[in-house]
């Protein structure tokens, strides 16, 4: 297809207090991989709420559904620690650059070291 890819750019994670076996809310922001400047916002396609249960014991999930009424989820995590995933294109190639943080930003083109594509004259 021609059409722009579409990938899951952000998942912003929130635990859900009391629940058994340990269950997330998650944000889900997918984003359209478009011809933006370098340091521009990708542009956003359509954000998604979903509550995830995790297997205590190798940390895969285990289930997941949409999580159709927000307000009740968004009540269950408020105040709860947070950590947010991100999946970015890298500039200038087909790659992608995964990371994780505490702190909110934009997904955006993520920037190619200056070593990439030439021998990293640490390991000659």
């Amino acid at each position: 297809s021609r059409a722009p890819l579409e990938f899951v750019g952000r998942v912003h994670r929130q635990p859900v207090f009391g629940t058994d076996p340990f269950t997330t809310l998650d944000t889900v922001e997918v984003y359209q991989r478009s011809e933006v400047p370098p340091g521009d916002r990708m542009p956003l396609v359509r954000t998604e709420m979903l509550i995830t249960s995790w297997d205590t014991l190798d940390g895969l999930p285990c289930s997941c559904c949409f999580a159709y009424d927000s307000q009740f989820w968004l009540r269950k995590v408020y105040g709860s620690p947070s950590g947010i995933l991100y999946q970015e294109p890298v500039l200038g190639t087909s790659d992608w650059h995964c990371s994780s943080s505490m702190v909110d930003r934009a997904v955006t083109y993520h920037k190619v070291p200056l070593h990439q594509g030439k021998p990293n004259p640490l390991t000659l």
